[in-house]
C-alpha cells in the first residue's frame, strides 16, 4: 500500500479473489454492460507512518481471522460485496485512493472504508411547488426528473446531498423559467420548457458528477374557475389573433395590387387580379361554372404572366418557426399551408411504444443501395441544417431533382435520397422518452410518394465524435446560408441492412408545414448513433430547438371480418317489427294460456323459529297493503270455479282464537324467563 503497484492476472480480475493494487479493467463486449470505474490513487505521504504501519498489520491480522470460518463470530470478515449497478469507493485513514468495480472486495477492516455508490438511472419527483407567471397567475407544477452518477468520486466527496442538490436546483430553476413566461405559453410548450430547464441544469450537474437524462413537467395544475375563465380568453384571443392576420394579409395585399396598378397604369392589374381569381376557384372542391373571358381580355399580358397565374401547383415557401405567432399552434394560419395541420388525424410525430395499434406491419424495405457522398450542399434554412446533392455532382438525375445516393424498394416502389436534416431534440418519443437528435432523411419516389427514414442520435459517456457528423459540424453555415461539404459517410448510417429491416412502420404526415400525410416513415430505436457533447452542443447552438410537439392519433378501425357482417344482418332480422297476427293465431294462444300446465311449486325450506316469530309479529302489526286489481279471468277459469262452489262441501266454521301466535309466545316468554 505504500505506493508499490500490483499486476494482476486474469483470474484475479474476474472477481473471484480479493486484490489490492492497480485494477486494470477490461472493455466489455456487451456495450449495454455498465462501465467500468475501477482507479486506484497515490497515497500522500503519511507522518505518522509507524502508527499507520501498526495498525494496517492490526487490521490485516484481524481480517484473517475474520476469514476463517470458525473465527467469522469473533473478528469482522474483510470481504465486502459491491452488487451490480454499484461502484465501491475505498478510503485508508479518511483518504480516498481507490474505486472498485462490482464483486467480491478485500478492505482492511481497520484502516480502510468501503462506500457503495449507485450509478443506475434513478427517478426523483420533484415536490409540488407554486409559481406566479409573468402575467400573474399562480400555478402549481408537478415534474419529474431522470439523472445517473458518471463521477462516483465528484457525486460523494464533492457535494453533501447530490438528490437534494438536484432537487433544489430544478425547483430554482423552474421557478425563474416559468416566472419569466405567460400561462399561454406554458400550457403550450411544455417539452421546450422542460427541455431549456435540463440545459440550465446540465452545467452544475456534470460538476456534480451526474448527468440528467430528461426532466417531464408532468401536471399544471390551477384552479377550476380560473380554469374555465382562461379557456374561454384563450379561445377569444386566437379567434382575435386570426382575424387580425387576416386583416394585415388583405391589407398588405391590397397595398401591392395598389403599386402594381400605378405601376401599369393600365387595365392589366384588373386583368392579372381576376386569372388570380379564376386560380383560386379553380383549386378548391366541387362542381364550378366558370365564365371563361375572350381573347381580347388579356391583349397586352404577356404569356409568362397568364402562364404563371393558372400554374396551382407553384406555391412559394412557407415562412415557420417553432416558437411565437408562427410556431406550431399558428402554423394552420400561415399562408400556403393547410388547417390539417390542426385537424389532421394521421399527424406527426407521434409517442412510440412497444405495443402500440397505429403501428402498422408494412413489409421491410428491400434492394437497399448506399453510397458515400463525395460533394454535396449543407444549407441553414432557418430552422435546420439540410444536406441535398450539390448541383455541380457528377451523376445528378436529370428531371429537375437531384438525389443522394441512397434508394430503397418497398412494395415494388422505389424511393430516392431526397435531403436530410437534423432536429433538436428528437421529435418522436420512445416510449414518452425525447432523445438528444433526430435525423429525417427524406426519400421520394416517382410516383410522388414521401417516405422518411428516422435516425436517433443520443449523447455517448466515452465522449468520442461521430464520423458521421464531423464534416457536417466542422463549420456549420449561418442562417440563410450555403457551403459546400465533402466526403460524407453515409454507408455508417446503413452499415447493417437490419437497421431497417425491423423499424416502426407507420402512415403519418411531414413535421413540417403544410404538414401533407400520406407520408410513410420508418424508425429505428434499436441501432442509436452515439454523438460527443460536443457534437450536440454545437448542433444545438446552430438551429436551436426546433421539434414540433407530440401529436394525439386516433386509432382507425379495423375492416369488419365475415362473421361481424353475419352477426349484424341476425340482429337486423330479430330487432323487426312483428307482424299483425290472424285470428287464428290469437285463439291458439288463449287456448294454450287456459289449458296449460301450471309449474309446481318448489318445495320451502323449513323456516327457523326467529325467522317464523319475525313473520307472525310483522303480520300482526303491519299495516294492510292496498289490494291489487285483478286480472281479468278466463272463461275456463270462471267455469271451473262456478263447479267447485256447487260440488264442494261447505266447511265447518272453525272457533275464533282469542290471541294470536306471537302474542301466546310472548306470555310464555314472560312467564319462564321473569325479570328480576
Amino acid at each position: 500500500m505504500s505506493g508499490k503497484k500490483i499486476n494482476l492476472d486474469s483470474s484475479e480480475l474476474s472477481g473471484n479473489s480479493a486484490h489490492d493494487g492497480i485494477i486494470t479493467s477490461q472493455p466489455s463486449n456487451v456495450p449495454q454492460m455498465q462501465a467500468s470505474y475501477a482507479a486506484v490513487h497515490p497515497l500522500k505521504h503519511n507522518p505518522h507512518s509507524f502508527y499507520a504501519a501498526m495498525m494496517d498489520c492490526l487490521g490485516a491480522f484481524c481480517g484473517f481471522m475474520g476469514s476463517i470460518p470458525l473465527c467469522c463470530c469473533c473478528f469482522p470478515n474483510p470481504y465486502k460485496k459491491v452488487d451490480q449497478g454499484n461502484v465501491g469507493l475505498i478510503s485508508r485513514f479518511g483518504q480516498y485512493y481507490k474505486s472498485v468495480d462490482p464483486g467480491l472486495v478485500k478492505v482492511n477492516v481497520i484502516t480502510e472504508d468501503l462506500i457503495k455508490v449507485d450509478v443506475k438511472i434513478q427517478i426523483t419527483e420533484i415536490p409540488r411547488q407554486a409559481i406566479m407567471t409573468k402575467d400573474n397567475v399562480y400555478i402549481h407544477i408537478d415534474s419529474i426528473i431522470y439523472w445517473h452518477i458518471i463521477n462516483p468520486y465528484q457525486a460523494v466527496y464533492g457535494v453533501t446531498d447530490v438528490r437534494k442538490a438536484l432537487i433544489e436546483r430544478t425547483q430554482t430553476t423552474l421557478r425563474h423559467t416559468l416566472g419569466a413566461r405567460v400561462l399561454q405559453d406554458c400550457i403550450e410548450n411544455r417539452e421546450a420548457i422542460a427541455y431549456e430547464i435540463k440545459e440550465i441544469i446540465d452545467e452544475p450537474a456534470h460538476a456534480w458528477g451526474v448527468k440528467v437524462e430528461s426532466i417531464l413537467i408532468r401536471d399544471i395544475v390551477f384552479s377550476s374557475e380560473l380554469q374555465a375563465s382562461l379557456s374561454s380568453a384563450a379561445q377569444q384571443k386566437r379567434i382575435g389573433e386570426s382575424k387580425v392576420i387576416l386583416a394585415q394579409a388583405e391589407v398588405d395585399s391590397a397595398k401591392l395590387m395598389r403599386q402594381a396598378a400605378e405601376i401599369l397604369n393600365s387595365p392589366a392589374a384588373m386583368q392579372i387580379r381576376y386569372l388570380e381569381t379564376m386560380a383560386s376557384m379553380s383549386k378548391a372542391a366541387g362542381t364550378k361554372v366558370i365564365f371563361m373571358p375572350t381573347n381580347s381580355s388579356f391583349e397586352g399580358l404577356p404569356n409568362s404572366v397568364v402562364a404563371s397565374v393558372f400554374s396551382v401547383k407553384a406555391e412559394s415557401k412557407v415562412i415557420f418557426s417553432y416558437d411565437g405567432k408562427t410556431g406550431p399552434a399558428f402554423w394552420h394560419l400561415l399562408p400556403n399551408s393547410s388547417s390539417i395541420c390542426i385537424e389532421g388525424r394521421r399527424q406527426s410525430p407521434i409517442n412510440l411504444f412497444s405495443k402500440i395499434d397505429l403501428i402498422k406491419k408494412f413489409k421491410p424495405p428491400c434492394d437497399v443501395r448506399v453510397q458515400n457522398i463525395r460533394k454535396a450542399e449543407l444549407a441553414h434554412t432557418g430552422n435546420t441544417l439540410e444536406v441535398a446533392l450539390s448541383k455541380e455532382e457528377e451523376g445528378a438525375e436529370g428531371g429537375g431533382e437531384e438525389f443522394l445516393p441512397a434508394q430503397f424498394t418497398v412494395e415494388n416502389e422505389t424511393y430516392k435520397l431526397l435531403q436530410f436534416h437534423f432536429h433538436t431534440p428528437s421529435e418522436h418519443r420512445i416510449d414518452g422518452k425525447h432523445l438528444d437528435v433526430e435525423m429525417h432523411l427524406v426519400f421520394k419516389s416517382p410516383s410522388e410518394k414521401i417516405s422518411v427514414a428516422a435516425v436517433f442520435f443520443n449523447v455517448d459517456h466515452k465522449g468520442m465524435d461521430n464520423k458521421f457528423l464531423k464534416p457536417i459540424l466542422q463549420r456549420p453555415p449561418k442562417p440563410n446560408e450555403a457551403i459546400e461539404i465533402r466526403n460524407i459517410n453515409l454507408k455508417q448510417i446503413f452499415r447493417n441492412i437490419n437497421n431497417i429491416q425491423k423499424p416502426y412502420s407507420y402512415t403519418g404526415s411531414l413535421t413540417t408545414p403544410p404538414c401533407t400525410e400520406g407520408v410513410l416513415w420508418w424508425i429505428n430505436d434499436k441501432h442509436i448513433q452515439p454523438i460527443s457533447h460536443h457534437q450536440r452542443i454545437k448542433l444545438r447552438d446552430a438551429i436551436g430547438f426546433n421539434s414540433r410537439y407530440t401529436q394525439v392519433r386516433e386509432l382507425e378501425p379495423e375492416p369488419e371480418s365475415k362473421s361481424d357482417s353475419f352477426l349484424k344482418e341476425n340482429e337486423k332480422d330479430r330487432f323487426k317489427e312483428p307482424e299483425p297476427e290472424s285470428k287464428s293465431d290469437s285463439f291458439l294462444k288463449e287456448y294454450e294460456k287456459d289449458h296449460s300446465k301450471k309449474p309446481k311449486p318448489k318445495p320451502k325450506k323449513p323456516e327457523s323459529k326467529s325467522d317464523s316469530f319475525l313473520k307472525e309479529y310483522e303480520k300482526d302489526h303491519s299495516k294492510k297493503p292496498i289490494p291489487k286489481p285483478k286480472k281479468p279471468k278466463s272463461k275456463s277459469e270462471s267455469f271451473l270455479k262456478e263447479y267447485e262452489k256447487d260440488h264442494s262441501k261447505k266447511p265447518k266454521s272453525k272457533p275464533k282464537k282469542p290471541e294470536s301466535k306471537s302474542e301466546i309466545f310472548l306470555k310464555e316468554y314472560k312467564k319462564n324467563h321473569p325479570l328480576d
